[in-house]
């Protein structure tokens, strides 16, 4: 195979660009690289160890980052002597086919395998990935990190970036006609990425302006790519070499952490951009000349030649033999066996995978073939939740149904974007109103998620009183061991709140933090209560329910004195005494009497997991959340 070649030719003979003119100084013939395919297999096989949790790869996810890099230099090269319908047009038939496949073999096996609610998940999944805006989706859901959620199309997040730099891409190339203006938004991309990790991860980690860097540096490799008389002297063999050592030393090494919100070991963070810089490096190094095929070499090329439909593949398979219904597990590291088994599959559907775009792309008209996949996956989301639906008893409907029995997270998504940032900039504690009246006195609720459960509710009963309710949900308030518990009690004081209710979840803070904080409230004449926590479940409650409906599964039960001794902190010593019914509301004793329920008579479910009240389960508290209110007021 031959390395990229540049000819150049003078400026009169030179004919006049199609396209991309930023490489209107040279013609540019892109050929196949050896090298670049090495380069991919080598990112896949990070990425695939990582989803894996093979030990040692915690940071294989980098793959996905050498990928864009190598993404921005193809691209380059590809549009710089096409036009923006030819450039089009290869990427709709060379990744769509694939594309559209394995999110139809998805559908269709978590239509046939997975119960209800997961199904609804996939199809939502399905949904945003028929749009090429996945990432989009998974912004809006927890962390990438969060393996306890089932979404085995979470990896199309990535290729929807993929998908979207490709269709900005002959918009761009005409403001990048200059190196320095490259810089100007490659840079700008990346400082937007910094910051934006710093408020809010998931947008970094997901969206297409934060990751615009990561392309661009292969943009610029392209752009300053050399292949000179001199080159090989001054790219040696041990030079090329070294610098992959570094890149995967670093890989390995780098004290990088996905959830961390810090610049430096954040992901994408600064690590990160060391990682593409020295991935573009290799790719600029013309480095196809040191690449010798032998039989580890012919390995890797053939491996990076697949890298595209190993991904595809590879995380839905995953999924699917690691999940098991309402929660997701994954593989375990040291299951030698079923480790094997997923990467004897992931290969295996890839070889037909291949095979049907190869069928594809012979075909005389491959759009139409691909229109075709599209219309059959559309319809497949269109009808595919009814029949499902259909299939269910009123018993089973009535379960699931409690899984989306709840409201909208915390403040909505718009205002916890600015809550947030109002937090890290005024480095203060913010509040954001959820009651609509408008009268003086204003009612703090106080909490973590189980707080967050239970403002509908609160906040309903606020309005009827005309009372002015707030929320902040956080998980780390109450801790006497950090400055938070006194800021939080100034920035009570300076916002004019006149009464607070608290709830936390069982375990979630220490009571005699809760003391703490009730104690220096009452000081300063602002009125607490501590709402005691719910009853907690082993198990998610519907899932307990469905197998209880085909399985014969007997669910767990407990009552007031198992609660008690589950929260002991609440009711033991001097705490229950000093709380008083002045400031607790005891959660449990109107949940478990003596029994704790679970439901309604007619099955509407209070919980939606083992621990988080729905909807109807807030509404059941209505009485004692009229008396918090009350007490407060």
């Amino acid at each position: 195979s031959e390395r990229l070649k540049i000819v150049r030719s003078p400026v009169r003979s030179r004919p006049k660009p199609l396209a991309l003119n930023f490489m209107t100084s040279r013609v540019v013939v892109m050929k196949y690289r050896n090298d670049i395919q090495v380069m991919r297999a080598i990112a896949i096989l990070l990425v695939l160890a990582y989803h894996l949790r093979i030990p040692g790869f915690q940071k294989g996810y980098l793959g996905v980052d050498i990928f864009f890099v190598i993404s921005g230099y193809l691209m380059s090269g590809l549009y710089s002597n096409a036009t923006w319908k030819t450039f089009y047009s290869k990427r709709v038939k060379k990744l769509f086919p694939a594309y559209l496949v394995t999110l139809l073999l998805t559908l269709m096996y978590s239509f046939q395998f997975s119960v209800y609610p997961d199904f609804l998940q996939v199809v939502r999944q399905a949904i945003y990935s028929i749009l090429l805006i996945p990432n989009v989706y998974f912004a809006q859901q927890t962390s990438y990190f969060e393996p306890s959620v089932f979404r085995p199309l979470l990896h199309f997040w990535s290729l929807g970036l993929e998908f979207q730099f490709y269709l900005i891409f002959p918009l761009l190339a005409k403001f990048i006609k200059r190196k320095r203006v490259l810089y100007v938004i490659a840079i700008s991309s990346f400082i937007l990425c910094l910051s934006t990790l710093y408020l809010m991860p998931k947008l970094s980690f997901y969206l297409i302006p934060m990751r615009l860097w990561e392309f661009l540096i292969g943009v610029l490799a392209f752009k300053s790519i050399d292949v000179s008389p001199g080159f090989k002297k001054r790219y040696s063999r041990v030079k090329y070499f070294f610098t992959y050592l570094i890149m995967l030393v670093a890989v390995f090494i780098f004290p990088m952490n996905g959830s961390s919100q810090d610049a430096l070991r954040g992901h994408p963070g600064i690590f990160t951009f060391l990682i593409t810089i020295l991935a573009a490096f290799l790719i600029r190094s013309g480095s196809e000349i040191f690449i010798q095929l032998n039989t580890l070499t012919r390995i890797f090329k053939r491996v990076g030649d697949n890298s595209y439909l190993i991904y595809l593949t590879h995380y839905p398979i995953i999924v699917f033999l690691a999940h098991s219904s309402f929660e997701f597990e994954t593989l375990k590291a040291n299951t030698f066996a079923s480790i094997s088994v997923a990467i004897f599959l992931i290969f295996a559907f890839s070889l037909p995978l291949k095979f049907l775009l190869g069928v594809i792309s012979k075909i005389q008209s491959p759009v139409k073939s691909i229109s075709i996949i599209f219309i059959i996956c559309v319809l497949l989301l269109v009808f595919l939740p009814n029949m499902r639906m259909n299939q269910l008893s009123e018993r089973e409907n009535r379960i699931y149904q409690s899984l989306y029995d709840r409201g909208t997270f915390r403040c909505g998504q718009i205002r916890n974007i600015t809550y947030k940032i109002e937090e890290r900039v005024k480095r203060d504690v913010s509040f954001c109103k959820i009651s609509k009246s408008f009268k003086s006195q204003k009612i703090l609720l106080l909490g973590d998620s189980h707080a967050d459960a239970i403002k509908f509710e609160l906040m309903r009963l606020a309005n009827s009183k005309n009372l002015n309710l707030y929320l902040n949900v956080q998980n780390n308030l109450l801790l006497t061991e950090t400055p938070t518990q006194d800021q939080l009690v100034q920035s009570i004081i300076s916002n004019d709140f006149s009464g607070v209710i608290i709830h936390f979840s069982s375990g979630a803070i220490d009571p005699i933090d809760i003391y703490s904080f009730v104690e220096k409230l009452s000081a300063v004449g602002v009125k607490i209560v501590v709402l005691g926590p719910v009853p907690v479940w082993k198990m998610d409650v519907p899932q307990m329910l469905i197998l209880g409906e085909f399985s014969g599964y007997v669910p767990q039960s407990q009552n007031y004195e198992d609660y008690k001794m589950a929260n002991m902190g609440y009711f033991g010593g001097d705490i229950t005494a000093n709380l008083a019914d002045k400031h607790f509301v005891d959660t449990g004793k109107y949940m478990c009497n003596p029994d704790c329920l679970i439901s309604t008579p007619d099955l509407n479910l209070f919980y939606w997991d083992s621990n988080h009240l729905t909807l109807t389960g807030a509404s059941f508290l209505s009485p004692i959340l009229d008396s918090a209110l009350r007490k407060v007021t």
